[in-house]
């Protein structure tokens, strides 16, 4: 069996970064020295802490592929994210699985802390749309897969059709669920 790998770049012997699909860890080598910052791991890793009020932890590979299977998981930064792939791709500690129940708001002018992350603005009836001002921040898959779960929305605004929730989410406007 031929193993597919893709060099994604080299700078100098320590910087090589190599991916191939079939490691764990999406395409990333495991990597577990000790650590209390993100800067003391190799590039492109991250210091990992068993939880959320640790002081340290260890390297982790940041993941270069993740699927878009919908399983969410709450972030150390109070953002909930599509799967725990999408998590340790931008770096965060596990607070714990499921959404994220006292999370990051947004909404107003005010944006998530981690910037890759949307404002899920999303209600259940088109009646609430003028209430959907202040939403909780959702880190999500680089592509919104088909069909993701929750339903389909459609623009507040009007005039739009429905979209997947994934999809709703990463527009960080308000939508309703399609009826």
């Amino acid at each position: 069996m031929v193993a597919a790998v893709l060099v994604l770049g080299a700078c100098g012997p320590r910087d090589i970064l190599v991916a191939q699909a079939d490691m764990p860890d999406g395409g990333r080598p495991m990597h577990d020295e000790p650590c209390t910052l993100d800067s003391e791991c190799r590039p492109m890793d991250y210091c990992e802490r068993s939880d959320c009020t640790a002081v340290s932890g260890r390297c982790r590979p940041r993941p270069l592929f993740c699927d878009g299977a919908a399983s969410p998981v709450c972030g150390c930064n109070g953002v909930t994210y599509w799967n725990d792939c999408v998590r340790r791709a931008a770096g965060q500690s596990l607070s714990g699985d499921g959404e994220c129940t006292a999370g990051a708001t947004c909404g107003g002018g005010q944006g998530c802390p981690d910037p890759r992350a949307s404002c899920n603005l999303l209600v259940d009836e088109a009646s609430s749309c003028g209430r959907a001002t202040v939403g909780r921040c959702w880190g999500l898959p680089r592509e919104c897969p088909p069909g993701s779960p929750g339903g389909t929305f459609s623009p507040c605004s009007g005039g739009g059709m429905c979209v997947s929730s994934c999809d709703a989410i990463r527009s960080g406007q308000a939508h309703a669920r399609c009826q």
